[in-house]
C-alpha cells in the first residue's frame, strides 16, 4: 500500500508507486479505455504543446523544464 507523505497529510497517491508496465498490465486486465495517441507513440501525455513522441523512456518527450521540476519534488521525497 502507498504510503501518506508527511508533509501531506490526506494526501493518497498509490499510482506514483506503478511503473508503466504496471499501469498497463492494469489497462488491459480491466479493459479500460485509454487515449489513442498511445497508439501512435506517445508514452506521456500532457499540455498540446507539452507532449512529444517517441523519446527512450516514458518521459523521454516530455518538456525539460516540466521534467526537472518533478526531479525537485522526488528530491524533496514527493516520490
Amino acid at each position: 500500500m502507498a504510503k501518506l507523505h508527511p508533509c501531506a497529510p490526506g494526501l493518497f497517491t498509490p499510482i506514483l508507486h506503478f511503473r508503466e508496465t504496471d499501469i498497463w498490465s492494469y489497462i488491459r486486465k480491466y479493459d479500460l479505455p485509454f487515449c489513442e495517441l498511445y497508439r501512435q507513440g506517445y508514452r506521456s501525455l500532457d499540455c498540446a504543446p507539452c507532449t512529444g513522441r517517441g523519446g527512450g523512456s516514458e518521459r523521454g518527450a516530455r518538456a525539460k523544464d516540466k521534467e526537472a521540476a518533478m526531479q525537485r519534488l522526488r528530491e524533496m521525497g514527493y516520490f
